[in-house]
C-alpha cells in the first residue's frame, strides 16, 4: 500500500490541471468572472496562482514571472503567459519577447509544451524545456494545502459577510 506522503505528492502540471477543472466546476467560467466571490472558486483560483508563482519560471530571464491564463485555458489545454528578457553578447539587456506557453496531454510523455511567438536567439526551445522541467516537479500537496487553506480562511474572514 502506498504511503500517505506518496498519496499527497503530485506533479505541478497535474495539480494545476485538477485545480482548474475544479475551478470550472465550482462556478468559474471561461468568459466571466462573476462567480469569483464563491469561496471554493476563489480557493481554486488562488491555488493555481500560487502554484504558478512558486513553481513556474521566474527570474533568470523570466524577469516578469509567469501567469496562468484563465481565459484561454481549457480542460485539455493549460495556457501560461510569460516574457523573456534577452541579453546581448556583452551581457546587457536588449529587449523582450512575449510568449504563450500551451500545455496539452500526451499518451506517450505525460504532456507536450508548445511555445508561441518569435524565436529570437532560438529561445523557444529553452522556454519549452524550462516549462517542462518546472511542470514536471513533484510537490507535496498536503504540505502546501495547510498554508493555502489558512490563507483562504483568513481572506474569507476579512470579506464583509464572511
Amino acid at each position: 500500500m502506498p504511503s500517505e506522503s506518496h498519496l499527497s505528492a503530485r506533479r505541478v502540471y497535474r495539480e494545476i490541471a485538477n485545480r482548474f477543472a475544479s475551478y470550472l466546476h465550482t462556478g468559474g467560467t471561461l468568459t466571466s468572472k462573476e462567480h469569483l466571490g464563491d469561496f471554493w472558486n476563489t480557493t481554486h483560483r488562488d491555488w493555481i496562482e500560487w502554484l504558478t508563482e512558486n513553481y513556474l519560471p521566474h527570474g533568470s530571464g523570466f524577469d516578469s514571472g509567469t501567469q496562468f491564463d484563465f481565459e484561454h485555458s481549457r480542460l485539455e489545454k493549460l495556457v501560461f503567459i510569460t516574457a523573456f528578457h534577452h541579453m546581448d553578447k556583452d551581457g546587457y539587456y536588449n529587449g523582450w519577447t512575449y510568449h504563450n506557453v500551451t500545455v496539452t496531454p500526451s499518451l506517450v510523455s505525460s504532456f507536450y509544451v508548445a511555445v508561441s511567438s518569435i524565436n529570437r536567439n532560438d529561445i523557444k526551445e529553452y522556454i519549452g524545456d524550462t516549462f517542462h522541467e518546472s511542470l514536471s516537479q513533484h510537490i507535496n500537496v498536503q504540505r502546501h494545502k495547510e498554508r493555502l487553506d489558512a490563507d483562504a480562511q483568513a481572506k474569507e474572514a476579512l470579506t464583509p459577510g464572511g
